[in-house]
């Protein structure tokens, strides 16, 4: 009996899958142009001091941040908005107080940081993420979203 399928190549057809892939951490500084318009900057995870806002003196983050700058510098990018949002792996489902807190001043010294590079404090807002995935490190994670012209950071100084 002839299916009428018998043609039909089925190695291209793509996977099936039963569960979201949980989030990964980027392993390079990428540029990431999404269809609602704003621009996410994916990075490799930042390391802090443990249950710190203090940045790590590290090569990898001396990297990382001079590769951000480069971007928030660039032509392309130069006239963007940022908005950058800390994470942490929190002890609950839900993030407590301290956890938020520490969250946003992660989130404030990688603003800082940039502003010490010479990016404009006016361009950049910082905020505390919530949530939580399964992957820790990803849990740990500074994001950074780029918007042309707005929204404007609040709580720029």
């Amino acid at each position: 009996m002839d299916s009428g399928y018998d043609d039909y190549n089925f190695d291209d057809l793509p996977p099936v899958m039963d569960e979201e892939e949980p989030p990964v951490v980027a392993t390079e500084v990428t540029v990431v142009e999404k269809k609602d318009g704003t621009i996410d900057i994916k990075i490799p995870n930042l390391s802090f001091k443990i249950n710190s806002a203090a940045l790590t003196s590290s090569a990898s983050n001396q990297e990382t941040i001079n590769q951000v700058y480069d971007i928030l510098n660039s032509e392309e990018y130069g006239d963007c908005n940022i908005i950058i949002t800390g994470y942490v792996n929190p002890d609950r489902d839900t993030w407590s107080k301290a956890e938020k807190v520490l969250a946003l001043n992660r989130a404030e010294s990688v603003k800082q940081a940039l502003v010490k590079k010479g990016i404009s404090a006016a361009r950049i807002g910082a905020e505390a993420g919530d949530g939580k995935t399964p992957n820790k490190e990803y849990n740990r994670r500074v994001d950074f979203k780029l918007y042309r012209g707005s929204p404007t950071p609040v709580d720029a100084k």
